[in-house]
């Protein structure tokens, strides 16, 4: 999964690679929820996102997309 989504083969996740698979996802983030999945799996916060973040956030249980959304406005 992780190599399929690194589409430039940097070993990194960038913004723009998390962007397309949540649209190919059929879930078309918006900025906010972006900047919040990136700051999410990111963890040492150098702006990507590698296979060792993605292997942790990928088994680490979610609350429903809706409850973060109203969690987000609150914010």
């Amino acid at each position: 999964m992780f190599a399929y989504i690194d589409t430039d083969g940097s070993g990194t996740l960038e913004r723009g690679e998390i962007a397309e698979m949540s649209k190919e996802l059929g879930c078309d983030l918006t900025e906010r929820e972006l900047d919040l999945a990136m700051a999410e799996m990111d963890e040492d916060g150098s702006g990507g996102v590698d296979i060792e973040e993605f292997s942790a956030w990928s088994v680490t249980p979610r609350l429903p997309r809706w409850l973060h959304f109203a969690a987000s406005l609150l914010l």
